[in-house]
């Protein structure tokens, strides 16, 4: 479970900081960058808890949580309210669902099971 957890955290790590890269280089993109950039930080957080290198802070855990469980459960809204009836697009929207709903999973697990300190 913490393994899975910790390669979840550090693939949503990367793709928020590499977001940030790629909206820092637009002018117009504003307060927008801070989205991936919070993303990143909580994820990142997750992680330093994970290798026992801090007590877990456990409100990222709560934001993370919230928000893969409001992912997935948007993911597959906007995919059935948003296909046009393109039914090739169902499998990839499970599978990220699918993905964010094992992560909020993960993640209220390791927090009933970790030590509150």
């Amino acid at each position: 479970m913490k393994t899975l957890l910790i390669i979840l955290c550090s693939i949503m790590l990367l793709f928020g900081g590499g977001c940030a890269i790629v909206l820092g280089g637009f002018r117009e993109t504003g307060p927008l960058i801070l989205i991936p950039l919070a993303v990143a930080v909580l994820n990142g957080l997750v992680l330093v808890a994970l290798f026992g290198m801090s007590q877990p802070f456990r409100p990222a855990f709560y934001v993370l949580m919230v928000a893969d469980i409001f992912i997935a459960a948007a993911t597959l809204f906007s995919t059935f309210a948003f296909s046009g009836g393109d039914t090739s697009i169902i499998p990839w929207s499970l599978a990220m669902a699918g993905g964010f709903a094992l992560k909020g999973f993960l993640t209220w697990r390791y927090l009933a099971e970790a030590k509150p300190g």
